[in-house]
């Protein structure tokens, strides 16, 4: 009975080995591995083992990432070497091979003639069962004793997945690195250095990224025995890949596949390596939910600008951009829910390329207008035949570019409306005075200003200014915020004191202009009108009629008293022309816009017969002639005697 025992513990331990590491089964059946590979929406028939020995090569194993430090965790192993032996150590022996029976394969040759030792070769065919699986994916690492020594070398062993079926060249090797194409291989995956025995065989030694270095010295020196450590994965492999994924792409619905496990060592039988496979991964076709939405305005209560209730039209257009059927869509909108109400989508189920569009309103607001912009983001969902849940934000399928003033770069993919903005100002100045009563100021007589200024525009306006170019005048109040459509008229006044210049025109004549900012910080402003805000005149305060009266007399002493020749009135008309002339016809004086200031004649001459015109002319009897325009544009004309006297 106790032999009996002993035998049944003896024979468990070859099927089941268990140690601190990882979950070792050795010598799983076709069943058993055809189980481990199945995957959704496809079957594994016909499946043989090919070459290698099933209890001494091929091992199931869990447990693989907590015991193992693997990145696979339920896994398969097929090994050139002993495979109980390969997970059970840790850089243990330098040569662990079982010296196995050289078998030739011919697509294991395509790769390396001399790929012929230890070979392990598992073949099945796979069915593609769902119209939506057209990927499978295989995802392994590989690692091998030949590490780092024999880097460079002609003992360069390799692992491959061959692919035989429609669309597919017979013996298609998928199991290629990714960065590089070439086959999963000693020199085509490394340490990037070549090794002590390197012999000019070519290898590539830049896909150190997806290699484990497993206690090993990696410069190109060679290894002691045991290797130096540390020791990051526990197995006997001086070395391992990461995680490697390989696609088999282009499936076809109700087709078979015949793929092709193999693995050999390269050019002897004395250093193993080994491959372990995590389940396969199939791909249902790429799920790709798609939303866009499109806004602009469409409806416009003024001809001339944007107003509150405006409204913008948007278009909701949800795609089937990928290869599975999706179901149960839904649409909601993420900015707005409250005040955009989308129709009830004509269908909830796409086929992959279709599409179902919805369109829906928004009423602008004022704060909108004064943004500038509208900015919007939608949602769809779905559900993918993978069950797998689709979410999806929404694009604007005309983006605004980067360097647009209404990006957001805190939202790229919004829709944006761009809202034009109108803004506008007017400015009303009116004096306080009734026009219909004779008004007869003295000098420094107070004139007071009323300024009424309103937003014309359709976005509210910040920081009025007004600004009078009349030299004295004294502007006072502010207006730091003017709504669209306000009108202010008491927030300016101005005090103007009347000057002798002005009693003399008989009038005061002037306009101001208004400055605001828009909430983009445009500029706006506007030209004073006296009556209304669509004009921009000027002014005008009469104090009397501009009757003309002309003083014949001048003394040009320089005691301040009648020095200049005088014409009381003519500041009312601009437009004139004097001339005096001596008793003998002679020109003495000419000038136009004669004013009493700046144009005026002081008793000097300046016309041509002059002999010294920093001299006065002598006393005597003078004759002038004045020609000037009035307000209604006809030409008057008047002359007369003029007396100098000089006192000389």
């Amino acid at each position: 009975m106790n032999k009996f025992l002993l035998f049944i513990f003896i024979f468990s331990s070859f099927i089941v080995h268990l140690h601190a590491q990882s979950n070792i089964e050795l010598g799983p059946t076709n069943e058993e591995i055809d189980n481990f590979f199945q995957a959704e929406g496809i079957e594994i028939l016909n499946s043989i083992l090919i070459a290698g020995s099933r209890e001494g090569q091929i091992a199931l194993i869990s447990n693989g990432i907590d015991g193992a430090n693997f990145s696979i965790d339920q896994g398969i192993v097929f090994s050139t070497g002993d495979v109980e032996f390969d997970l059970s150590n840790n850089n243990s022996q330098a040569v662990t091979s079982n010296s196995h029976i050289p078998f030739f394969d011919d697509d294991l040759r395509s790769i390396d003639s001399l790929a012929i030792f230890d070979v392990v070769i598992y073949q099945f065919d796979v069915e593609i069962q769902s119209p939506s699986v057209n990927q499978i994916k295989f995802r392994y690492q590989f690692g091998s004793e030949e590490y780092p020594n024999w880097v460079g070398s002609q003992f360069n062993d390799v692992f491959a997945i061959f692919v035989t079926g429609p669309g597919f060249e017979d013996g298609t090797n998928v199991a290629t690195i990714p960065t590089s194409g070439n086959p999963t291989a000693v020199n085509s995956v490394n340490g990037g250095v070549l090794g002590a025995n390197s012999d000019g065989t070519t290898a590539d030694l830049s896909q150190t990224d997806l290699y484990i270095n497993n206690g090993h010295i990696n410069d190109g020196s060679s290894n002691t025995n045991p290797q130096p450590g540390p020791f990051p994965v526990y197995i006997e492999y001086n070395g391992i890949t990461e995680l490697i994924e390989s696609e088999i792409s282009g499936l076809q619905f109700g087709e078979t596949y015949t793929i092709k496990i193999a693995i050999a060592d390269v050019a002897d039988a004395a250093y193993d390596s080994g491959v372990i496979f995590d389940p396969l991964i199939t791909n249902f076709g790429e799920a790709d939910l798609s939303l866009t939405k499109d806004g602009e305005v469409f409806e416009m209560q003024n001809e001339e600008f944007l107003t509150p209730g405006d409204l913008i039209q948007y278009e909701f257009t949800i795609s089937n951009l990928g290869e599975q059927i999706l179901s149960d869509i839904t649409l909601e909108d993420l900015s707005f829910p409250d005040e955009i109400e989308i129709p009830e989508l004509e269908t909830t189920t796409l086929f992959p390329g279709e599409s179902v569009s919805v369109n829906a309103v928004y009423a602008i607001t004022q704060e909108d207008i004064n943004a500038g912009v509208v900015y919007n983001q939608a949602q769809s969902t779905a559900v993918a035949e993978s069950s797998e849940e689709q979410f999806e934000l929404s694009v604007d399928p005309t983006p605004l570019p980067p360097n647009s003033p209404f990006y957001l770069e805190s939202c790229p993919d919004c829709t944006a409306v761009i809202l034009p903005q109108n803004p506008s100002i007017a400015l009303i100045k009116s004096a306080n005075i009734d026009p219909d009563i004779p008004y007869a100021p003295e000098v420094n007589d107070i004139l007071v200003y009323h300024f009424v200024v309103t937003n014309t525009g359709n976005v509210d306006l910040f920081d009025v200014e007004l600004v009078d170019q009349l030299q004295g005048i004294e502007i006072f109040g502010e207006i730091d915020f003017l709504g669209v459509g306000e009108s202010i008229s008491q927030a300016f006044t101005a005090n103007y004191p009347i000057q002798q210049s002005d009693l003399d025109r008989g009038e005061v004549e002037n306009q101001a202009e208004v400055f605001a900012f828009s909430p983009l910080d445009v500029e706006v402003t506007d030209l004073s009108d006296f009556e209304n805000f669509f004009d921009e005149r000027p002014t005008i305060v009469m104090f009397s009629e501009c009757n003309l009266e002309v003083f014949n007399a001048i003394t040009p002493n320089g005691d301040g008293i009648n020095d200049t020749f005088k014409i009381q009135g003519i500041e009312c008309f601009p437009e004139n022309k004097v001339q005096i002339f001596n008793r003998y016809g002679v020109k003495i004086y000419e000038d136009k816009n004669y004013d009493n200031q700046n144009v005026v004649f002081d008793g000097k001459s300046s016309g041509r017969a002059t002999v010294s015109r920093s001299s006065g002319v002598p006393s005597g009897v003078y004759f002038y002639i004045l020609e000037y325009i009035d307000r209604d544009g006809e030409k008057h004309k008047k002359q007369g005697d003029l007396f100098i006297t000089t006192g000389n």
